[in-house]
């Protein structure tokens, strides 16, 4: 025990022999048993007192010290609120109540004692896994993983190491103490009949711990995807319910995005249609009804009417086509078919009109040198289909 130099360990000072007894010197620890200092205690607090411990017998381990016999009479908390770890295989000397038997040449106390210590079989660090996990679970509990307060207290030897041996850890006092889920797994791994079922150290141990308090998954639980992500989901409940605002704010607007830029679609579409239907009705206004009209006496009044609202309507049109191409092709046309019944020459049945004849030809070629002088560029970049093409006048005088 001489290098266990750590805070949490009493010191061993001085060993020998006086007047043909042997005798010890060590720290005097004045404090509580760590079961009954951690009782009033919130359950995050009485966890970190176990910490300490495992710190204290990580450290003895790291020096191939098993301490075999962790018990609460073993483990004081000072009235600083430190762990004290006592005892390292010399229980006979603490004077405690509890008592401690030797079985072929093991030392150890029963109703804390590993099954392998019990049966006699060879002890590792597992074994003071098995014996501080009896500990956490009457300090997270306040009662016994396999035996009744009337067993503890009793004097019947076997029955406790039978009851150690063959019972499975009671799972009503942690139900009782309403313990998480995750912290009921770290006590039952701890508590495994078999070595190998246990964790393999005091550090493994302690990492659950410290994952338990800081919400983090424990490896004493199966690492399940809805495990992993619940644990996640709880240790940063806040930043995900604002992340899912945001996603849900973020797809509601993506999802009206995509609504508007469909309805917008379908009514550009329809008002693409309803323009076509528009442009159909005054090309037959123009080239058709003044056509069918034109032999007919007596409709000098209507054509007039019918030129005068084609005017407009084409006026209208100009304004908007902006670069439309096949618009303004569309309009030039309507311009010299109203030129052409405002005075299409001497010889023809015309309105008589014929400076409105100018105007509305003047205007057709002005629409038709607008087109041709953006659509040879427009040729030579590729930019225009064949059938689009075919839809543009050719550009001549």
């Amino acid at each position: 025990m001489a290098p266990l130099d750590h805070p949490n360990i009493a010191r061993l000072i001085d060993a020998g022999m006086a007047q043909g007894c042997a005798y010890f010197v060590m720290d005097l620890v004045e404090g509580l048993a760590v079961n009954r200092a951690a009782r009033p205690l919130p359950l995050k607090d009485r966890l970190k007192l176990v910490l300490q411990l495992c710190g204290a017998l990580s450290f003895a381990h790291g020096r191939l010290l098993i301490h075999r016999d962790i018990k609460p009479a073993n483990v004081l908390v000072d009235q600083r609120g430190q762990v004290r770890l006592l005892d390292f295989g010399i229980a006979k000397l603490m004077g405690e109540n509890e008592v401690t038997r030797t079985l072929q040449s093991q030392a150890f106390t029963p109703s804390y004692a590993s099954p392998e210590q019990m049966q006699g079989q060879a002890i590792g660090v597992t074994s003071d896994v098995f014996s501080l996990g009896v500990l956490l679970y009457e300090i997270c509990t306040n009662a016994h993983p396999f035996l009744s307060a009337g067993d503890i207290n009793g004097s019947n030897t076997l029955a406790t190491m039978a009851a150690m041996l063959d019972r499975p850890p009671a799972t009503a006092p942690m139900q009782r103490a309403a313990l998480a889920t995750d912290l009921q797994a770290v006590l039952l791994k701890t508590l495994e009949k078999t070595p190998e079922r246990r964790y393999g150290s005091i550090d493994a141990l302690a990492a659950d711990l410290e994952a338990y308090l800081a919400g983090l998954p424990v490896k004493a639980q199966a690492p399940t995807w809805r495990y992993q992500a619940t644990k996640f989901v709880r240790r940063h409940a806040g930043a995900v319910s604002m992340a899912a605002v945001t996603t849900f704010t973020i797809l509601g607007l993506s999802a009206w995005s995509i609504y508007s830029a469909k309805m917008a679609r379908e009514q550009s579409a329809l008002a693409q249609k309803r323009l076509d239907s528009v442009r159909e009705i005054a090309n037959k206004v123009v080239f058709d009804y003044n056509n069918a009209l034109e032999p007919i006496a007596g409709t000098l009044a209507v054509r007039k009417t019918i030129v005068s609202d084609a005017l407009t309507y084409l006026e209208a049109q100009a304004k908007e086509a902006q670069g439309d191409l096949s618009l303004k092709s569309d309009i030039a046309r309507g311009f010299e078919a109203v030129g052409d019944v405002q005075g299409r020459g001497v010889t023809a049945s015309n309105l008589g009109d014929l400076e409105g004849a100018r105007t509305s030809y003047l205007k057709a070629f002005a629409l038709r040198e607008a087109v041709c002088a953006v659509e040879p560029l427009r040729r030579v970049a590729g930019n225009t289909s064949t059938n689009a093409s075919a839809n543009l006048p050719a550009c001549s005088a």
